[in-house]
């Protein structure tokens, strides 16, 4: 059995998912899950988010099945090395399973403010897609990852600049990359 994958960020938005994937969401299943004991904060200076251990807290997010190896190193080149992937336990439907989760890298700092998945939709969705579209369909297979955190932040001021969006502030430490 292949272990599912537990998204709390944007990836939980099926236009964003697929635009990772490079394909459509079909042959995949959702459910609604809980972390515990996590919190989802927005990262410091950035509109994605981090999980910050928080004891009481819970983490929502989707547990999705189905994805095959190649959306798997989709995935991965997305999280690029801000994110690890680790194993936590997942509750689904009042059972608790394991589920992949990435994790945020020790070089990203948290605001302190909880990452809210609808102001992100509302707010963030729109750039982020466009960069993701442009970044899977023209850098995946082609840029090695590590060439693409150094080129990520400048292909989303360009993309934010065509779309007239709102700089993003700067960073108290610097960070190679925004994947929102």
């Amino acid at each position: 059995m292949n272990v599912p994958y537990f998204f709390y960020g944007s990836l939980r938005d099926p236009d964003v998912l697929s635009a990772v994937l490079g394909r459509s969401l079909e042959g995949l299943t959702f459910a609604p899950g809980q972390l515990q004991a996590f919190r989802a904060e927005r990262a410091l200076a950035y509109s994605f988010p981090l999980l910050v251990p928080t004891h009481g807290a819970v983490a929502e997010g989707l547990v999705t099945t189905g994805l095959s190896g190649e959306d798997v190193a989709r995935i991965a080149y997305f999280e690029d090395s801000d994110y690890v992937r680790a194993i936590q336990m997942v509750e689904v439907a009042d059972s608790l399973v394991p589920a992949h989760v990435f994790m945020a890298a020790e070089r990203l700092e948290s605001s302190g403010e909880t990452w809210d998945f609808g102001r992100f939709q509302t707010h963030d969705k729109a750039l982020l897609l466009a960069v993701t579209r442009h970044v899977m369909q023209d850098h995946y297979g082609r840029t090695p990852q590590s060439e693409m955190e150094r080129l990520w932040a400048g292909i989303r001021d360009r993309f934010a600049a065509m779309m007239d969006c709102p700089p993003r502030p700067k960073a108290r430490h610097a960070v190679a990359n925004e994947s929102f």
